[in-house]
């Protein structure tokens, strides 16, 4: 990285006229306002839905006043209970906070499907249509870990979309027997949630002779500036004031610092009003030497630098097979560079003699085949029924994950840590400690998180050194080709600021809907060569500098099923639909991994959706990736500057001249425009 010798002369300048004492003296905005009250005084409630099962009841609340009462006598087991009230007023952009006295009495597992429980949510109806918004965009629960017989307070926080209505569920969930009392409700309105997160240095880590940092502000009010403290031992080091650039980072340096760990306290104000808008705390430290030439990084580039190199990830979600030489063989021979084993830490926790004898050799065998590995330390948390509950003497989570550092972190095979996957919001802080530890014990590995729920961004992405997206739109056979769901979450993750990588869906859902009989089997669908590559392509337009690819197609469970459904050679199919796109995406390798990054080109779209952007590699050639993310049909036009001689790879993109192309296509359809010889 480039040192930049005179950036404390600019930040002093930019931002003397503010200093660290007045920090110490702006106070957060008091804006809160009680949208919706509810104490369950009367039995009329406006804009409350009562269902069967739910009511209220005299003496069930909080002093012996009325309360709101779920029980299940009459609605079946298989089935929910709920009620819902209507949250009036709510305002895009701005959070809530949802606030209630929550008790139970009996309540008990009989049939849960699912591994968790939530009692309370809020979701949200389109206001054009009326129609209830899908779980991704507009749900957000309150993950009860355990309701007690005494009332207690909970609460939680949601921010209202746009157009959209939002409602207050109160449930019993499916599978669930027993009873729960509600009281004293409130939405009360918070105002918008600024950020700051730290994403330089990599892994929180400055190596010697680097002392530069930047922080990254989400959702900041005009005149914002940043404090920085630098804190060791409970002493303040240093403080600086900064301003921020035109993406919204905010850049300093600590100068030269005792090698050691320390914690960066930053609070973001608005001067002018004195108001602290948000505040935050980062785990540090200072190595003692430079990383060695096999430690795995990231640069200022959001790339992955693996021997001193940009490395494009190109993972497959794979079983565990410590043994299976020929299968590593496959994936390394189909294009992928990497396995993702969630189960690699749990498949031989039983044999504690010798757990990581054999988890060794699997990497060992791995990294044969010229792959690499993550390690799925997710497995430790509580959320997951089959976690890991020890290893050897370690029972906590940082003992266990001390255990893994030392016996496999410094294997040629590990590539990265993946602490998250796909875990809800009560569970963050657990994942953030699980972070902070293993940059700790690890400042040579990055840390990668995954969420599929956007409501969480920015602040999941704290979680992880990279972030990663789950989207799987590909479902039914005669459903329309739908890729929104791709660019309406990357444009949450970007502001999080942070590098991120795309899981791009390579299976069939008909694997994961249960027992179905080969008819309702049939129904689903194969994602085709082209619609794998499609969604790849879009993430890349997106900014993704990584991908992994959910399909494990010669796992047991898939090659059974395919048999049970009368389609045995399904699971080859699948594989063969995934080899094309993996060769496209390596053929468009290095432009993905250029330093400047995708660039949006304007569109002008005549049918459909559309998305495209141009990529320059690091010696200076262009292509230009274009995809139909919806619509039956779908066309734009538009301009590349300074490239009128692209050719269409795939005969969909007509060259107008002039550098003007126009593109046609159906959903999930794409194309690359390349020059005459493409360059790797």
């Amino acid at each position: 990285m480039e040192k930049n010798y005179f950036l404390p002369l600019i930040v002093l300048l930019c931002a003397s006229a503010v200093s660290a004492q007045d920090f110490e003296t702006f106070k957060p905005a008091k804006s809160e306002k009680v949208i919706l009250s509810c104490g369950f005084e009367t039995q009329y409630i406006p804009g409350a839905e009562i269902r069967t099962d739910c009511a209220v009841v005299r003496e069930a609340g909080v002093n012996g006043n009325s309360g709101f009462v779920i029980e299940r006598r009459n609605v079946p087991l298989e089935n929910g209970i709920w009620s819902t009230f209507d949250i009036p007023g709510t305002v895009p952009g701005v959070t809530y906070r949802v606030e209630a006295s929550v008790r139970q009495e009996g309540l008990a597992k009989v049939k849960p499907k699912q591994g968790f429980f939530a009692c309370m949510s809020v979701e949200s109806r389109w206001k054009d249509t009326g129609k209830n918004a899908p779980w991704g965009k507009g749900t957000t629960h309150f993950m009860t870990l355990g309701l007690s017989p005494e009332y207690e307070n909970i609460q939680f926080q949601f921010t209202a979309r746009e157009n959209m209505n939002h409602f207050l569920v109160l449930r019993l969930q499916s599978g669930w027997a027993g009873k729960i009392f509600y009281d004293d409700i409130r939405v009360i309105e918070e105002g918008v949630k600024s950020t700051v997160l730290l994403t330089w240095p990599a892994t929180h880590s400055f190596e010697p002779g680097d002392s530069q940092f930047v922080l990254h502000g989400d959702l900041l009010p005009h005149g914002c500036l940043v404090q920085a403290k630098l804190v060791r031992n409970g002493k303040e080091l240093k403080s600086l004031i900064l301003k921020p650039d035109v993406k919204g980072d905010f850049t300093g340096d600590w100068g030269e610092m005792e090698p050691g760990e320390a914690e960066m306290k930053v609070f973001a104000a608005v001067p002018d009003t004195k108001v602290l808008v948000c505040s935050q705390i980062f785990p540090v430290r200072f190595l003692k030497d430079k990383r060695s030439a096999e430690a795995v990084t990231l640069d200022r580039y959001g790339r992955l630098i693996v021997k001193g190199k940009p490395f494009l990830p190109i993972g497959l979600s794979t079983a565990f097979q410590p043994h299976d030489d020929a299968w590593y063989k496959r994936i390394s021979d189909g294009g992928f560079n990497l396995v993702s084993s969630f189960g690699m830490l749990r498949s031989t926790h039983r044999d504690p003699a010798r757990y990581f004898d054999t988890i060794k050799a699997g990497l060992d065998l791995i990294r044969k085949h010229g792959l690499y590995s993550d390690i799925t330390t997710a497995i430790l948390l509580d959320y997951y029924r089959y976690r890991i509950r020890k290893i050897g003497d370690a029972v906590t989570v940082n003992e266990k994950l001390a255990a893994i550092v030392n016996a496999i972190g410094k294997h040629p095979a590990v590539l990265y840590y993946y602490d998250s996957d796909e875990v809800p919001e009560a569970f963050m802080d657990q994942v953030l400690a699980m972070r902070n530890t293993l940059n700790r014990l690890d400042p040579d590995h990055p840390v990668m998180t995954l969420t599929n729920d956007p409501k969480l961004l920015p602040k999941f992405a704290q979680l992880g050194d990279i972030f990663c997206y789950d989207s799987y739109p590909i479902v039914k056979k005669n459903n329309p080709r739908d890729l929104k769901s791709i660019p309406d979450f990357m444009k949450q993750a970007r502001r999080a600021g942070i590098p991120t990588w795309g899981y791009v869906q390579a299976f069939n859902w008909g694997h994961y809907k249960g027992k179905l009989t080969p008819e309702k089997f049939a129904g689903f669908a194969d994602p085709s060569a082209e619609e794998i590559r499609s969604m790849i392509f879009l993430y890349a337009i997106e900014g993704a500098r990584g991908f992994l690819f959910f399909s494990d197609p010669m796992s047991e469970k898939i090659r059974k099923q395919s048999v049970q459904y009368n389609v045995p050679s399904h699971p080859e199919r699948m594989w063969q639909n995934l080899l094309p796109a993996v060769r496209d995406l390596k053929s468009v390798e290095s432009f993905i991994l250029g330093k400047q990054g995708p660039v949006k080109l304007q569109l002008t779209e005549k049918m459909g959706k559309c998305a495209a952007a141009m990529f320059e590699n690091d010696r200076g050639k262009k292509a230009v990736l274009i995809v139909a993310v919806s619509g039956q049909e779908a066309e734009c036009e538009f301009t590349v500057p300074g490239e009128p001689s692209l050719k269409s790879r795939f005969g969909k993109t007509e060259n107008l001249g002039g550098g003007r192309y126009r593109f046609n296509g159906t959903g999930a359809s794409s194309d690359i425009l390349e020059n005459q010889v493409t360059e790797m």
